[in-house]
């Protein structure tokens, strides 16, 4: 089998940004409870214990963490398929493997605090050089550019408080560094505790947690061996002492939690609230981590818990680059409740920082995040760092990037704001931060609201009423949402205005000061709407992206087998094709579990959706040599094409054949050859478009006069009757396996364009070509992709199957964007409905007379892992788009590309 070179770096840097050891064989599920039923954590273990043997599974409780209704299993084997046992198990509500949670860095009054411009900001050019220089890497530039003023106003702050001593925030993370000089006085202490003799002196249920708890291992060793916790935990409160930074709280303590994996998060929560329940008054915790896909319940429990118990979370929305409101995978900033506050990044001149996560409704706020100084490990010669040696040790303070900075800023502003508020609740603090913002224009439309001031947070609390949020991340049309307040009063109206300014009244079930529960319209029009609350204290608004809620069926997977070992199958590369009622395309098979599995390879697979059974495609012997390691086709880079009853595939071979399969013979044949040029580049990744008895190919990659890869704006017409090749005017944008449908003489592309950091509409543009001149024009879809699908269906123009890159994984987003077919220049707009999943790997997307599917592997509320069948019904659907050529079956199926890389961690 051949690996691409991206494909060992790819693998070579998941080991770096999330490294699966430790947890591989631990699996986490919850007890079902009744509404009724509030049971203790003995029961809970109880229940568990009883759960673990009538599943059969042979493996040992760890304990877990029975207060927040999670409890950990060790397994021997496959904790995937361990997992998916338990989950069936009645009496079992959900089964998931432990996941590892992946950090987001990395990437002035003391004698290096000219360096902290997040907290003071001359614009000082020499000090933004001095960052660039110090904080840059070698493989990596991060220009540091200041402006005057572009702080969060500590030293207006400081006026009025610089953290109440008696106040506690919580860095849930690496641990941190107990003995830094910046660090060891701002440690909160278990008075109770006499360290390190083995014994639970206060009787706590927890031995030697003098400065907080790992629940990773299980112990009280909490001291930082990685620095990222450390470093949190400077940025929030390290000491005033005139050595290194200094905090933006530094007169807060700081309780250590480590661990770094969701089981670990679970135990760790259950400690913080056993504290908070004997009266350590812990307020806030930092989560400057999180996962995406694969969906984790144990994530969410762990946030409940901490919603129930009054503690406010700031966690980093992460690194990506990417608008999580399509993608709203980052847990646990993603998800729906009101204590938790999402955290983006933004620099010295009030803009996003290139890396950093964004999104108009699911991110809630910036805090500076680029070029940020604070305390670390004492490694020798940390990297991006300044030493100092005091006395008789040397101490390290490290420039470091990324969100995982922004939220530790925005949780010590937090902590200031409940210094400066002792007897407030935690939802009259949230509200001043939701009004302690300055409102830049470079952030204007990237988050809700815009970039935390802490001058700000320390002033009076709002008095108005304040909505924070929703139930639901996406609030399901015609179903029942909370929205979540304060000062809401007994009573009010709420109204949803649509995208389109059509105003619906909404009806309100339940009405408190700080929740309402109501049902949203069955129609609430096109997306983002804003709900609009009224009541006698005055007005609050939310934006909210609603929609009909689609459906999920389970499919019928069969699996190969190695020996005893199965081997999964996913619809994971892309762009399936329609013969007769079935559909084809390239998939691929693992061996390991889904989170740190060896990929054994494309294959040929089959889907047929009125049986819903998803299988491998037949093969006979010499196809599968042609298809095998040592063979001249390489799936992974080959794009199928129907003509005629047969499939036929374009690049990927490195002889330049163009090779017909047929699925009755399972064979596969030379059907002719690529253009020279295409032949002698060996064209891989290129997209196929059925333009109606020919076809026309676009983009794609191949190797130029001096062996090196080119992403190509070629365009190409082929007749498939008589085999001839003509090469049009190149594209106007260089793409790779790009979503493409000729309609009306003209091929739409999206997708395929190596994303933009810098810019928040990367990802976004469609070129619309006239391939008979070459004219085009370029306009912007609502949401970015890399991949995606066109279809057509009576006057309504679909783009959906959307997909981009988390975690160095593909994700599928659940929207679907529409315009009018006959305007496919748009505007474009989310449509009123969107697929049913939390979460969900890039798989097949395609269309057809009952409205639009994607086959992936995915989860919702209460389906684990596997193939599942996800479909929204769509107004007014009739066959799409009719043409003479390659495209048939399924109502003239229109299906395009979805998935560029290989899954590197289910």
């Amino acid at each position: 089998m051949r690996f691409p070179s991206w494909l060992w770096s790819a693998v070579v840097l998941s080991l770096f940004v999330a490294p699966v050891t430790g947890w591989s064989n631990v699996v986490l599920f919850a007890p079902e409870q009744g509404a009724d039923e509030n049971l203790s954590a003995s029961a809970v273990t109880a229940r568990g214990a009883s759960l673990l043997a009538a599943s059969g599974l042979s493996g040992q409780l760890r304990g877990g963490a029975p207060s927040v209704g999670v409890l950990s299993l060790s397994v021997d084997g496959d904790a995937d398929e361990a997992a998916r046992r338990l989950a069936r198990t009645p009496g079992v509500a959900w089964a998931e493997p432990s996941l590892p949670l992946v950090f987001f860095g990395g990437e002035g009054w003391d004698n290096l605090s000219h360096l902290q411009w997040a907290l003071e900001n001359d614009g000082s050019a020499a000090t933004a050089r001095e960052l660039t220089d110090v904080g840059s890497r070698p493989d990596q530039a991060f220009p540091v550019t200041l402006e005057s003023g572009v702080d969060v106003g500590a030293r207006e702050a400081w006026q009025v408080t610089s953290g109440d001593s008696g106040l506690v925030v919580a860095v849930m993370d690496t641990g941190i560094y107990e003995s830094h000089i910046d660090l060891t006085d701002r440690l909160w202490i278990n008075e109770g505790e006499t360290p390190w003799n083995g014994v639970d002196d206060d009787d706590n249920g927890y031995i030697d947690d003098y400065y907080g708890w790992n629940g990773e291992e299980g112990n009280c060793y909490v001291d930082d061996l990685a620095g990222h916790g450390s470093h949190c935990a400077g940025i929030i409160a390290a000491e005033r002492n005139g050595y290194g930074t200094v905090g933006i709280a530094h007169g807060v303590k700081l309780m250590a939690l480590k661990g770094f994996s969701t089981e670990a998060m679970a135990i760790n929560t259950e400690y913080l609230l056993a504290q908070k329940a004997r009266g350590v008054n812990v307020r806030a915790v930092n989560m400057s981590f999180g996962t995406g896909a694969p969906y984790s319940r144990a994530v969410r429990a762990s946030l409940e818990a901490l919603h129930e118990g009054g503690v406010l979370v700031f966690a980093a929305s992460g690194n990506d680059s990417i608008d999580l409101d399509a993608y709203p995978f980052t847990y646990p900033a993603c998800l729906p409740y009101p204590n938790v506050l999402s955290v983006s990044a933004s620099t010295g001149t009030d803009d996003r920082a290139f890396f950093s996560n964004f999104g108009r409704s699911t991110v809630d706020l910036f805090a500076p995040g680029l070029a940020i100084l604070s305390t670390t490990t004492n490694t020798a010669n940390p990297p991006n760092s300044y030493s100092e040696r005091i006395g008789r040790r040397i101490y390290s303070w490290q420039i470091l990037h990324g969100t995982s900075m922004a939220s530790p800023l925005a949780a010590g502003i937090g902590a200031l704001a409940l210094s400066a508020h002792p007897d407030a609740d935690w939802r009259d603090v949230r509200a001043l931060l939701e009004q302690a913002q300055a409102s830049p224009e470079g952030l204007e439309g990237l988050s809700r609201l815009g970039r935390i001031d802490a001058a700000k947070a320390v002033l009076s609390l709002p008095e108005g009423p304040s909505l924070f949020g929703t139930s639901a991340v996406f609030p399901a049309a015609g179903e029942a949402v909370t929205l979540y307040g304060r000062n809401l009063g007994a009573e009010g109206t709420l109204r949803l205005v649509d995208g389109g300014g059509t105003v619906r009244e909404v009806t309100a079930r339940r009405w408190t000061p700080t929740e309402v529960e109501c049902l949203l319209p069955e129609d609430p029009g096109d997306a983002p709407q804003e709900l609009v609350c009224l009541t006698g204290g005055g007005e609050a608004r939310l934006e909210i992206r609603a929609g009909r809620l689609g459906t999920v069926r389970a499919v019928d997977t069969h699996l190969e087998t190695s020996g005893d070992q199965e081997i999964g199958v996913y619809p994971s590369t892309d762009r399936p094709v329609a013969l007769g009622d079935v559909l084809y395309g390239i998939g691929t098979s693992d061996i390991f579990s889904r989170w740190g599995y060896w990929v054994q390879g494309p294959k040929l697979l089959r889907f047929d959706p009125s049986e819903r059974r998803y299988e491998k495609a037949p093969l006979d012997a010499a196809a599968q040599e042609l298809v095998g390691n040592d063979g001249p086709i390489d799936l992974d880079y080959a794009v199928p094409a129907a003509w005629k009853g047969a499939i036929y595939l374009f690049g990927g071979s490195d002889d330049g054949v163009v090779y017909r399969y047929d699925p009755d013979e399972g064979s596969l044949t030379a059907a002719g050859e690529l253009p020279q040029e295409l032949k002698e580049g060996v064209l891989q990744g290129t997209s196929v478009a059925d333009g109606g008895g020919c076809l026309y190919l676009a983009g794609g990659s191949f190797r130029d006069g001096e062996g090196t890869r080119q992403i190509s704006k070629r365009l190409y017409r082929f007749d498939p009757s008589s085999g001839e090749w003509l090469r049009l005017a190149d594209l106007p944008t260089a793409r790779y396996r790009p979503a493409t449908l000729f309609l009306g003489g003209k091929l739409l592309l999206a997708g395929g364009v190596a994303l933009d950091r810098a810019n928040p509409d990367g990802g976004r543009e469609l070129d619309i070509v006239d391939v008979a001149t070459g004219a085009s024009e370029t306009v912007l879809l609502p949401f970015p992709t890399l991949r995606g699908t066109f279809f057509e269906s009576g006057r309504r123009l679909y783009f959906f199957g959307a997909t981009t890159t988390l975690y160095n994984t593909s994700v599928n987003s659940p929207l679907v964007a529409w315009t009018e077919a006959e305007k496919p220049q748009g505007p474009w707009r989310i449509a009123p409905f969107r697929f049913a999943f939390e979460g969900a790997f890039s798989g097949w997307s395609y269309g057809d007379e009952t409205g639009l599917h994607l086959l992936s592997q995915g989860w919702d509320a209460d389906a684990d892992a596997g193939i599942q069948l996800y479909s929204v019904a769509v107004p007014e659907a009739d066959p799409g788009h009719s043409s003479s050529g390659c495209s048939v079956g399924l109502g003239n199926l229109v299906l395009l590309p979805l998935a560029l890389i290989l899954l590197l961690r289910r």
